[in-house]
């Protein structure tokens, strides 16, 4: 059976924004991804839920579960479904009629037959060997794999046609008093020497299964059809019926419900109304009709109330995942799990393709600014902070307005000497969104896209909802992960971060709301200040599948983009990283963020000020670890230029080449004592054993790092 998630998006708008949505395992019985199934089943509108839920559900068990929607008379839908089914004629006549009709049309889940789908309401459904034509109370398995991609429209005539070929709809007929009943001897013998007589002798055997295993319904109809001919009497019918295999078979994974009577005494005035008394000339005596029936039951065995087919025909109808039961089935081996394909890096151990991330800060940090620069290095497939980009199209929700964009963009152009992509690879949106109630939409705007959604802010994507409550913000976060599965793209949400105390300057450090939140995103990325004034620093908290608790230190660098109509100057920031975080790896290795980043303090309740200043946690070098954090930063700026400056000088590099580095390197920092600041690394590098030290001979030094 053809399982694909992707091709799900490809089902009409139509159908995806109306919540009559179940899913339903391999043996086509729908159950409700809300909790336990109620009673009424698909036409209990308490079962329904919306497509994203259905979709994000059954995208969890490949291979074994489906979404499907429940027709009913409040939506305006007809769905003519037509199978292959083996044995049946193809009547390519009433075929054609379907698939030329000018509206959605989608390849059913056996690869056999086809889902046409269209505006009509034919008051109920009506079916007739290989096609069936229902407007309501029936639940369609939907594939989303098109045969013909077009909006859904009219076909009134076609429609009709069809009907009228399956004998018009079966409408439920008024309630009639039970007639009397005949022998049961009788009634057989009648049945035996009737047309009936080979489909009969297999209905009352175990051998239904063989014919009507795939659609045990039908087997119930035309058992009924048969034996309405000649009783008036539904409940004699029933009687029979429950105590043939056909009768007391699993319904639904489950025993028949004790109303079930009701439903044989509707088929039995619907057989009524189509009833053919014709009687075929072959004849069975009373003695070899006792003698089977016989036969027949004494191969019924039971088990708790149930009845357990002989082991011959229960391997000819397996329930591989019982209706009320979804998890039964649903596990896989270790080799199934090896043969998945990998982890898809968009920025290696930070963000994965068709996850998501939440990237936060206090209001004014910076958040935007950094967003755009990771915009290109994405877009261009460059290094970013060190780690290797995947190149991916990158798509901007700019819900807090683009007029400053404009300028924030022409600034990272003259902090970078490069022009930012003018195509299609970067593309910025500034309509409102609401993400609970927009994401199908966006979802069905990008399903091509494969790359990155940048969602900035959530509170302008809330819809008016509470940033507190659970129940608000559930249903945003479910939103951004259906998301990034339906487009196969990482979903970035930009968020503030919580508010600091209005006494002492503390922030926990966590997004501002609900608690959850946390929880909820696969990768969680802050943004703060540090002790230098335009200083900032990215600090990834967690990344699920890769690397946590890891910081990368970058500054904000004014620049002029142009003058005003006051003949002032127009100024913006742009991101600035410190020198080799772009570039200075070979790229024949991957970064490690933890070789390079600075030691991560545990998340708690830091200074808006300086939240790398924690009240619990030890100071790295004693009085000194302000100036060890910074130092630190050197470190990394040094050992990647080490691998420059061995080359040029040898395994043994001299101090003056050092300093010359030191001098280049710290020319646009706030650090007027270079030297120094060269001398402090050094000077700790010595004292962890990293580097050796001895005369040149000219008094000075030379250096190897280890």
């Amino acid at each position: 059976m053809h399982w694909n998630p992707e091709q799900w998006m490809e089902i009409p708008n139509e159908l995806q924004n109306i919540p009559h949505w179940m899913v339903c395992g391999v043996d086509k019985a729908p159950f409700s991804v809300n909790g336990t199934t109620l009673p009424g089943g698909h036409t209990n509108p308490d079962n329904w839920s919306s497509f994203g839920k259905a979709h994000f559900y059954a995208s969890q068990y490949p291979g074994r579960v489906w979404p499907g929607f429940c027709l009913s008379s409040s939506d305006p839908y007809a769905i003519i479904d037509v199978d292959n089914k083996q044995g049946l004629p193809l009547h390519a006549e009433r075929i054609q009629a379907a698939q030329e009709m000018d509206t959605y049309i989608e390849v059913s889940v056996s690869g056999q037959g086809i889902h046409v789908v269209l505006l009509g309401d034919i008051g109920g459904g009506c079916r007739h060997e290989n096609i069936e034509v229902y407007s309501q109370d029936r639940f369609i398995l939907m594939t989303g794999d098109t045969l013909k991609k077009l909006p859904i429209g009219h076909d009134d005539h076609n429609l009709q046609y069809l009907v009228q070929w399956c004998g018009g709809v079966h409408h439920d007929l008024p309630d009639e008093p039970d007639g009397p009943s005949v022998d049961d001897m009788w009634l057989y013998e009648q049945l035996c020497n009737s047309k009936y007589h080979d489909k009969f002798l297999k209905l009352i055997s175990s051998e239904w299964v063989y014919e009507w295993g795939d659609d045990p319904s039908v087997a119930d109809f035309a058992f009924a059809c048969m034996l309405a001919e000649f009783t008036t009497s539904n409940q004699q019918i029933w009687n029979i019926f429950s105590k043939l295999p056909l009768g007391q078979r699993l319904k639904d994974g489950k025993p028949r419900h004790p109303n079930s009577a009701n439903f044989m005494a509707n088929a039995c005035r619907k057989a009524r109304a189509l009833a053919n008394k014709q009687i075929g000339e072959r004849a069975v005596s009373s003695e070899a009709l006792q003698t089977m029936l016989n036969n027949t039951f004494n191969n019924v065995q039971h088990s708790n109330g149930n009845v357990v087919y002989p082991q011959q025909f229960q391997r000819q109808f397996p329930r591989q995942l019982p209706a009320l039961n979804p998890f039964v089935n649903t596990f896989f081996g270790i080799d199934e799990l090896l043969s998945r394909p990998p982890v898809k890096w968009v920025i290696k151990d930070m963000l994965q393709q068709g996850k998501t991330a939440i990237l936060y800060g206090w209001s004014g940090v910076g958040k935007t600014f950094l967003v755009l620069d990771m915009m290109e290095a994405i877009a261009t497939g460059r290094k970013w902070l060190n780690l290797r980009t995947t190149p991916m199209p990158v798509r901007y929700f700019s819900l807090e307005g683009v007029q400053g964009l404009q300028q924030r963009v022409l600034a990272w152009e003259r902090q970078n000497a490069r022009q930012y992509p003018r195509d299609n690879r970067v593309e910025i949106s500034e309509q409102g969104v609401d993400l609970v109630k927009d994401w199908k939409l966006i979802a069905d705007a990008l399903k091509d896209l494969n790359g990155v959604i940048i969602i900035d802010t959530l509170a302008q994507a809330m819809g008016g909802r509470s940033e507190t409550k659970s129940e608000d913000m559930q249903p945003i976060t479910d939103a951004a992960k259906y998301l990034s599965i339906a487009t196969n793209s990482a979903v970035i949400v930009v968020h503030h971060s919580t508010k600091p105390d209005a006494k002492t300057g503390e922030t926990t450090g966590y997004p501002r709301g609900w608690g959850g939140l946390y929880a909820n995103f696969d990768a969680d990325i802050e943004i703060r200040e540090t002790d230098d004034e335009m200083g900032r620093e990215l600090f990834a908290e967690k990344v699920k599948d890769g690397v946590s608790k890891w910081s990368r230190q970058f500054t904000l660098n004014a620049h002029i983009v142009g003058m005003d109509e006051y003949n002032e100057p127009i100024s913006s920031l742009a991101v600035a990283f410190e020198s080799g975080l772009e570039s200075a790896v070979d790229a024949t290795e991957d970064a490690k963020p933890w070789e390079h980043s600075q030691e991560a303090p545990r998340r708690g309740r830091t200074k808006k000020s300086n939240p790398r200043t924690h009240k619990d946690d030890a100071p790295m070098n004693g009085a000194k670890s302000e100036r060890a954090f910074r130092t630190s930063e050197n470190e990394v700026k040094l050992a990647d230029a080490w691998k420059g400056l061995k080359a040029q000088h040898g395994e043994w590099v001299p101090m003056w080449a050092l300093e010359k580095w030191a001098t280049e390197y710290f020319a646009g920092t706030r650090d007027n004592n270079k030297v120094a600041s060269l001398g402090r690394v050094l000077e700790k590098w010595d004292s962890l054993k990293r580097i050796e030290v001895k005369p040149d001979g000219n008094g000075s030094q030379l250096y190897r790092l280890k």
